[in-house]
């Protein structure tokens, strides 16, 4: 599906195999508007780049993993999870930097919410609501 073949390619642009890194995808095929896909697939992109980026400097290599789960009220769940070390202390909050300040920014876009985990890894997740699918949460 869609979510499997962006992350194959980010996979590939950022030469995640020989860096021992490991992205295991797990999405239902969801029609999806195209607006609606587009800004999904720059936030994963975004939130994927940013966990091969930060979560394994050491060179150990790791598992990230995106999920993809719509819910039974028309909205979703979107997590990205990885089990490295992420930034150092809250950095995950505290530096807005342009790959945060993008995150934001399609989060908004989608009239989505986003939360922060930081146990055994970083984890983002982000709530989809109600009417995402159609892009009726995107007027």
């Amino acid at each position: 599906g869609f979510c499997d073949d962006l992350c194959r390619n980010i996979a590939v642009a950022y030469n995640i195999d020989e860096r021992n890194i490991a992205i295991v995808t797990k999405a239902p095929d969801t029609k999806l508007h195209i607006d609606v896909a587009i800004t999904l697939g720059l936030l994963v992109n975004e939130l994927v780049s940013n966990a091969i980026k930060h979560a394994f400097p050491s060179g150990d290599g790791g598992n990230i993993t995106v999920r993809f789960m719509p819910d039974s009220d028309g909205g979703a769940m979107l997590t990205v999870a990885d089990d490295g070390m992420g930034p150092p202390g809250d950095a995950v909050y505290a530096d807005k930097g342009i790959g945060m300040q993008i995150i934001d920014g399609l989060v908004a876009q989608l009239r989505a919410g986003i939360a922060w985990h930081r146990e055994g890894g970083t984890t983002a997740i982000v709530t989809l609501p109600t009417g995402f699918e159609t892009g009726d949460a995107h007027d």
